[in-house]
């Protein structure tokens, strides 16, 4: 049930993440020291109540009126080898 997925990589310099951007404004993937996903899912048919606006790493997203139950997921992973 994965509706919606974004990826933003985080960028610094030394080691310290300074902002997380999409791939396309990447420069350079050696100063890449983290990864952020944001995941919408999606439940069951008759599951839901309703709600038709989610917000993924800071992007809102609309969905269908069509009574799916949704979660919004984030997390952060760290490159424990960076370079």
């Amino acid at each position: 049930g994965v509706e919606f997925m974004k990826v933003h990589y985080g960028i610094g310099a030394n080691g310290l993440v300074t902002r997380y951007v999409p791939a396309n404004a990447v420069s350079d993937w050696s100063n890449v020291y983290a990864i952020r996903l944001g995941f919408i899912i999606a439940g069951k048919m008759g599951s839901g109540s309703g709600n038709r606006s989610y917000t993924v790493l800071d992007t809102a997203v609309t969905v269908p009126a069509d009574n799916l139950l949704r979660h919004t997921f984030e997390m952060t992973i760290k490159l424990r080898n960076a370079s």
